[in-house]
């Protein structure tokens, strides 16, 4: 992507990795990792969750896209 000036545009993104005792993250302006981090997961509820990730999310600069992997069970019968 350029501006019409034909500089490139930096697309910002932020992806989160929420596992049972680790939150990972990444900062990445197109092709390349700016800032990466891992935090411990929260283990008293899912809004102590949301705040870790909203904490991360606070300290970073003009974010264009957040991706969030989350861990889930699989039902093998239900797909």
């Amino acid at each position: 992507m350029e501006r019409e000036s034909g500089t490139p545009v930096l697309a910002t993104a932020l992806g989160f990795d929420v596992g049972g005792t680790s939150i990972k993250w990444v900062v990445r302006e197109t092709d390349e990792t700016v800032a990466s981090g891992e935090i411990a997961t929260p283990s008293t509820c899912e809004l102590d969750v949301v705040s870790s990730l909203v904490g991360v999310f606070a300290c970073t600069k003009a974010v264009e896209t957040i991706g969030i992997g989350l861990a889930a069970v699989v039902d093998e019968s239900q797909g």
